[in-house]
Order: C-alpha cells, then sequence, then structure tokens
C-alpha cells in the first residue's frame, strides 16, 4: 500500500470510529505510523483527505459500472435493476463513512469541496444517461433527459433512507421497484409520443461537453496517473513527485494562475522520462509551453 493510500485507509477508520471533529492530522498521523509533516506531503487539510476520498469512492462506483455496462449488452431488461442494486450496494458499504461526513458541523461545504460535489453530480447523471440509452436504444433519445432525471430523483431518495436513517429493505426489491417504474414511464412516452420537457436547449445542469468539467477532469485523471507512477518508485522519488503534486494543486486551486509557478513545477518532473506523455497532454490543459 502507498503512502497516501495509507493516509487515505487510515483517516477512513478513525472519521468512522471518532468522527470528523475529533480526528486531527495529528491522529491520523499516529494511527498511520508516519510523521504527522508528510501527510501534508499530499493532503493540504481533513476536508482534502474527505475530497480524496470521496473520488476514490466514485471512482470505484464508476468502474465497477463500467464493468456492468460492458457486460450485460444481451440482458439489458435488467440493466436498471443491476444498476440499482450495485449503486445502493455501494451506499450501504459506504454508510458509515457517509455518515460520518454527513453528520459533521465541523466539515466546512468551501467552494471546492461545492465544485467537487457538483463535478461528482454530473457524473452521476452521465452514468445513468448511460444505463437509460442502453436499456431502452435510441426510441428513448427525444426523452433521455427526463427519465435520467426521474431515475435519478427515485434513487436519491432511496439512497437517503439507506445512507442517513439507516433503513433496513431488501435491495432486491427495491431495485426491482425501482425498475418497474422507470421502464413504465419510459415506455409510455415512446408509445404515447409526449413532448420531452427537458431538453439540451433547457437542462439546468451543464454538460460535460459543454462545460470546464471535462478539463478538469482530464487534468485530474493526468494528475492521478502521475500519482500511480509515484507509488510504483522508490520512497524518496515518490515523496518528491507527491512534493511536487502538492504544490501544483495547491497553485490550480488559486483563481489567479501563477503560469510561471506551473512551468517550473512540470519542469521539475520533466526529469522521469516515463512521464513526458503524462506532462505533454497537461500542458495544453494548463495552457502552458514546455521546452
Amino acid at each position: 500500500m502507498s503512502k497516501r493510500d495509507l493516509i487515505l485507509s487510515t483517516a477512513k477508520t478513525l472519521f468512522i470510529e471518532n468522527g470528523f471533529r475529533a480526528t486531527t492530522i495529528a491522529k491520523i498521523a499516529e494511527h498511520a505510523n508516519i510523521a504527522k509533516g508528510s501527510i501534508y506531503s499530499y493532503f493540504s487539510s481533513k476536508n482534502d483527505i474527505v475530497k480524496a476520498l470521496l473520488l476514490q469512492t466514485d471512482e470505484t462506483r464508476q468502474n465497477i459500472i463500467d464493468a456492468l455496462l460492458n457486460s450485460t449488452h444481451k440482458d439489458n431488461d435488467n440493466l436498471i435493476k443491476r444498476y440499482i442494486e450495485l449503486e445502493l450496494g455501494e451506499v450501504v458499504k459506504e454508510r458509515d463513512f457517509l455518515k460520518a461526513i454527513l453528520n459533521s458541523d465541523e466539515m466546512t461545504l468551501n467552494e471546492e469541496l461545492i465544485d467537487m460535489l457538483q463535478q461528482l453530480r454530473v457524473n452521476y447523471h452521465m452514468t445513468q444517461q448511460k444505463i437509460i440509452l442502453q436499456s431502452f436504444g435510441q426510441p428513448i433519445e427525444p426523452h433521455l433527459l427526463d427519465v435520467t432525471t426521474m431515475l435519478n430523483a427515485l434513487l436519491q431518495e432511496y439512497t437517503i433512507f439507506l445512507a442517513l436513517d439507516e433503513a433496513k429493505f431488501s435491495l432486491d426489491h427495491c431495485a426491482k421497484y425501482i425498475q418497474f417504474n422507470i421502464k413504465s414511464i419510459a415506455n409510455n412516452l415512446i408509445d404515447q409520443s409526449v413532448t420531452p420537457f427537458l431538453t439540451k436547449e433547457n437542462f439546468p445542469m451543464p454538460l460535460p461537453s459543454h462545460s470546464k468539467f471535462m478539463q478538469q477532469q482530464a487534468i485530474k485523471d493526468l494528475l492521478e496517473e502521475i500519482k500511480q507512477f509515484a507509488q510504483s518508485q522508490d520512497n524518496a522519488i515518490e515523496e518528491e513527485i507527491y512534493n511536487t503534486l502538492g504544490l501544483l494543486e495547491q497553485e490550480l486551486d488559486q483563481s489567479s494562475a501563477n503560469k510561471t509557478l506551473q512551468r517550473a513545477l512540470l519542469a521539475n518532473l520533466r526529469q522521469f522520462n516515463a512521464l513526458n506523455k503524462q506532462l505533454d497532454a497537461l500542458a495544453p490543459l494548463l495552457d502552458l509551453q514546455l521546452g
């Protein structure tokens, strides 16, 4: 396990056991058996750790759903049910962590965290569009945004029941019930030729192809690839790369970009030839010219 993953795993356990307020950076370091300063090489605050844990959870969820989409081409009739079971199953699995964070009066919803949650929301919606499209095919396209929104609304409320109210009900029954309702709605919309309510023109959520979300996601994906490379190196190189990325991520969070500093930080990573592909892709996304 890399040092970063060790920090995340330890922090998650302590958040669940002791709550967000009682879990300090010092306690995370103590339980992980590492120096307190090492944590700040990877994360700037507890909020930053929570962000990373939420992104990690979303990545795991997305990988599971991608596997589902790629394996159910012959069973699209039950795709919605299987998707809902996976989503609700992940909620149950992460329930203690979600409660620890959502019930905390110390957790700060700053602009950065709100932006990230909005990005996850867009991610969530796009995944559900794929599920609906694969379930109903081309005839549902005019109603895609409406049906996806209805699926999202149903799933959200049952998720709250599970995560915050600790409801104990059959996930199988719940998934069948939601699938039945979504299929009924979708098939009626197709059969009755109803005029769609939501369209690309009036849809209030920024679609990825028309927002900076895709650019931000591409940057995050490239930074994650660099981190994966760092984890495969010895401790000294791993620490150097993470320190550089930590400074770069802090700089990217600033409202006014210091292009000179960003360029210098990327140049520092040029010493690792294996990262040339990631750096060459990252530079134009940051509007930088690298030598």
